[in-house]
């Protein structure tokens, strides 16, 4: 399953019209990442952003 959704974002990933609509939104692509090191920065961001997200959440 995970092959299979990789691939498919790859696909997207490696099409010019997609790329250049990402950068003009300042998004730069990472199209090497394996699924481990996807995972690794997903769970960096949540970690990263949580404290800053809770912060601004009123009781």
């Amino acid at each position: 399953m995970v092959d299979t959704l990789k691939k498919a974002a790859m696909r997207v990933m490696n099409q010019e019209d997609f790329l250049k609509q990402l950068r003009s939104q300042g998004v730069e692509p990472v199209t090497s990442a394996t699924p481990e090191q996807t995972a690794d920065l997903i769970k960096a961001e949540i970690a990263h952003w949580s404290p800053i997200v809770q912060a601004t959440i009123k009781e």
